[in-house]
């Protein structure tokens, strides 16, 4: 009976401290606009792509995403870099824009790309708001912010790895490596 004692206190005690951690997990990084009190869409941003600082992931012919960063907005993002084309490289054109968001609903349309609010790290039970926004992003995948070490409104933006491209290599200006990208 005492061995069944000490393993009730264990699971308790492991229980309530498992509750306990969990109501102190930040809210997630990458939100529903409208979860945060926007109503925003892609072809909104990629009608006023000059309020936009816009980047995208990986290389310019297989792009893995899209960030729009607001240019009237009161943080500092800092996009991670990789180097060799990878990492997060700005792109001022709006044609290669509108490419590069044909790209990835070509390759990514049986997993649906979405826009999401890509928000700063909101701790214990502060609720994420439109303040918090540091960009949108538009991609299959996630990523998250983390502030720069002294600086409270500075974040940096990690990067999405490049995601292979399946389908036809046999075009002139196609490029084949591993999975099969293409212009």
């Amino acid at each position: 009976m005492s061995a069944f004692k000490a393993h009730t206190y264990l699971f308790l005690v492991f229980a309530t401290l498992l509750f306990a951690s969990c109501t102190s997990i930040s809210t997630p990084p990458l939100v529903h606009p409208s979860r945060i009190g926007l109503e925003v869409d892609l072809a909104t941003i990629m009608d006023n792509l000059d309020e936009y600082t816009t980047y995208f992931s990986a290389r310019a012919f297989n792009p893995s995403a899209l960030l729009f960063v607001p240019k009237d907005s009161p943080y500092t993002v800092v996009p991670e870099k990789r180097g060799m084309g990878q990492g997060w490289n700005l792109e001022p054109d709006a044609t290669s824009i509108k490419k590069m968001l044909n790209i990835i609903n070509d390759r990514d349309r049986m997993k649906h790309p979405v826009l999401k609010a890509l928000i700063r790290p909101v701790f214990g039970n502060d609720q994420a708001a439109s303040s918090d926004l540091l960009g949108f992003l538009f991609s299959i995948n996630s990523t998250f912010a983390r502030p720069v070490a002294d600086t409270p409104m500075t974040f940096k933006i990690y990067q999405i790895p490049e995601i292979p491209r399946n389908g036809e290599t046999n075009d002139d200006n196609g490029f084949f490596w591993g999975g099969g990208f293409r212009n």
